[in-house]
């Protein structure tokens, strides 16, 4: 290289010095680079501080709107053993079945005793726009949780209560992304099953709070699930079930987190809501309850279950 290419190469690194000062927002960085020897810089130092440049670049852009985790899936899908799963990756805390506009868990004439739960109280004393409040509400407790969990090096997830957003009454939409999407980058896996089972499993819990308590609205309301999916990756329990290494690794891509193959080993030992259906802690392929003839009719005419079917076509269902 000649005297005037190393002189550009100097001036290139004395720009990218005082580029780095600028966004880091530090003053001595300049200061450090100017008694070092001309001989000694390199086109490695270059790449270095180019480097450095762009991820802090890359972070400052990230500061204003922090990354949030969200999975969703519709009750009795096999969500909770995806969502323990997750729970036992390193460093990720899951909070399970959140949602800012559900009433399900106020049923009943006596109210409960919820004494963490403001939202819930507000709507037992009737405050006024509590609608409103509860959204706001949320919305700052995810804010606060959130920023904790970063603070200390972890992964915050929301398992969102997608069931009384499209199974109970009228469909809303997924209320947990409405209530964060302005104020997060969010990330949003679906997991999803074959609605034969899911189905039967809603009404064995009696949980078909939707009328007609049909197997054809049912498949209507989950056609509507996934196709307010937010381009989220969705994955079917059944594949986890037959390769779970394999799910859980693209799942974890889908929502940046850290993967650890040991999960299968330590599952069972995460606490999670919402665990109505399989009990253990084995991954395995559950025997299906039978089919009534009933419901066999009802497949039988179900356009909502056809539709349905060819949009899980590719999902190994």
């Amino acid at each position: 290289m000649n005297l005037n290419g190393r002189v550009d190469l100097l001036s290139l690194q004395d720009e990218l010095v005082r580029a780095l000062e600028l966004l880091e927002g530090h003053s001595g960085v300049g200061e450090q680079n100017k008694n070092v020897h001309f001989e000694v810089r390199s086109l490695i130092d270059a790449s270095s501080l180019l480097h450095r440049c762009e991820t802090v670049a890359l972070r400052s852009k990230s500061i204003g709107k922090p990354k949030l985790r969200v999975i969703r899936h519709l009750a009795c899908s096999g969500g909770t053993l995806v969502s323990k799963c997750l729970s036992a990756m390193p460093n990720v805390y899951l909070l399970s079945e959140l949602n800012p506009r559900t009433l399900l868990h106020m049923s009943g004439d006596t109210p409960k005793f919820t004494p963490s739960d403001v939202v819930t109280q507000a709507r037992y004393s009737g405050v006024p726009e509590v609608e409103s409040l509860s959204g706001k509400i949320f919305l700052e407790s995810v804010k606060l949780a959130s920023h904790h969990v970063d603070q200390i090096g972890g992964y915050l997830v929301v398992r969102s209560h997608s069931h009384s957003d499209y199974c109970v009454d009228d469909v809303k939409g997924c209320s947990v992304s409405e209530v964060l999407r302005d104020d997060f980058d969010l990330s949003v896996v679906t997991t999803v099953r074959n609605p034969i089972d899911s189905f039967m499993g809603l009404r064995k819990n009696n949980w078909l709070h939707f009328c007609p308590k049909t197997f054809d609205e049912y498949c209507k309301r989950y056609e509507k699930f996934i196709d307010d999916q937010d381009d989220s990756s969705i994955f079917s329990y059944e594949k986890f079930i037959h390769s779970p290494q394999e799910v859980m690794l693209g799942v974890c891509e889908a929502l940046s987190l850290p993967f650890d193959d040991s999960f299968e080993d330590t599952f069972g030992a995460f606490r999670v809501s919402g665990d109505s259906g399989r009990k253990g802690d084995l991954i395995s392929e559950r025997k299906r309850e039978v089919v009534s003839d009933e419901l066999e009719k009802e497949l039988c005419r179900s356009e909502g279950y056809r539709r349905l079917m060819k949009k899980m076509a590719n999902l190994e269902i």
